[in-house]
């Protein structure tokens, strides 16, 4: 079974084709152009190169966030109509999870942040598994990076990861903290589709119509919009 997988929560997306646990091809979207002008011509550029018809994909996965607002949603519909179309299942991936799975087994723990905004972080830590996978045993909605990292225990066994390592190096590391390479922090596709496949072969199944991006907080737009914010005005 071939599997098609979408990274786009990052400001670089990324999209990934898998037959069974083979990753047969791994492509960076272009820099400098949004998700929305180039993964639907990725996507069918790397079909064509890998002789792979849209009707034989039975898996889709999709990190569902958290991330960029609009990219999450360009990759959740984008993945949704695919599966759709060609009646493939779909599975949601969790960016900061996808993060995690990136890191060598170093340390028993990753700390995985996303951007914000407004100089604020969400984040996740995760515990690595005899298994070799990572275990989710505390998060945070958007807090400062060093207030929601200082809570964390064992940060003499942790790495920080993600985005918002990307974001905020130059803090984090003046804070003495143990930060990943650049290029393990980006949330990628092969990840993404590694995943999604573990996720399948246990028996996971997501359901087309109630999959959900993980936001973590409203858009600008929907905050402006709302009675509170209406309120303060």
């Amino acid at each position: 079974m071939y599997t098609l997988a979408l990274e786009t929560t990052d400001t670089v997306g990324s999209i990934a084709l898998f037959r069974a646990t083979e990753c047969l091809a791994f492509r960076w979207l272009p820099e400098g152009r949004r998700s929305a002008q180039s993964l639907a011509p990725g996507i069918q550029e790397l079909l064509r190169d890998c002789s792979v018809r849209p009707a034989e994909i039975g898996l889709v996965g999709v990190s569902v966030g958290p991330g960029s607002f609009t990219g999450i949603r360009i990759g959740v519909v984008t993945a949704k109509t695919f599966a759709y179309a060609v009646g493939a299942e779909i599975l949601g991936v969790d960016t900061l999870e996808a993060v995690a799975a990136c890191c060598p087994p170093a340390v028993p723990f990753v700390a995985a942040i996303a951007d914000a905004q407004r100089g604020d972080v969400v984040g996740k830590l995760f515990q690595l598994q005899a298994d070799g996978t990572w275990l989710a045993v505390a998060a945070s909605g958007p807090r400062k990076p060093l207030d929601w990292l200082s809570t964390l225990p064992h940060t003499s066994d942790c790495i920080v990861a993600g985005p918002g390592v990307v974001r905020f190096r130059d803090l984090l590391a003046e804070a003495g903290y143990r930060l990943a390479t650049d290029d393990t922090c980006r949330p990628n596709a092969k990840t993404v589709g590694q995943l999604a496949w573990t996720y399948y072969a246990s028996g996971r199944r997501d359901d087309l119509w109630t999959m959900m991006p993980h936001y973590f907080r409203p858009s600008y737009a929907e905050e402006k919009a709302s009675p509170a914010a209406n309120a303060s005005g």
